[in-house]
């Protein structure tokens, strides 16, 4: 059940990732440009997290299809 309980975070923190990405795109340009060192920190910690949680995800969708696939020759 733990298993579920981390790919739920993920999922909302990928759907708010794309909402603030997508909602970006729509806001009116400022005309002083400030350097965004906001958006660059704030990448940086996003590619961050996805590579240290993309080996945590790895091992829970083998783990998953395995389970899966191991049900299914018991039948």
């Amino acid at each position: 059940m733990g298993d579920f309980t981390l790919i739920f975070i993920i999922l909302c923190i990928v759907v708010q990732a794309t909402f603030w990405i997508a909602t970006a795109f729509s806001t009116k340009k400022v005309t002083e440009n400030r350097g965004g060192w906001t958006m660059r920190i704030i990448a940086l910690v996003v590619v961050l997290s996805l590579v240290f949680l993309s080996k945590k995800i790895a091992v829970l969708s083998t783990s998953y299809f395995r389970e899966k696939l191991e049900r299914k020759c018991r039948l």
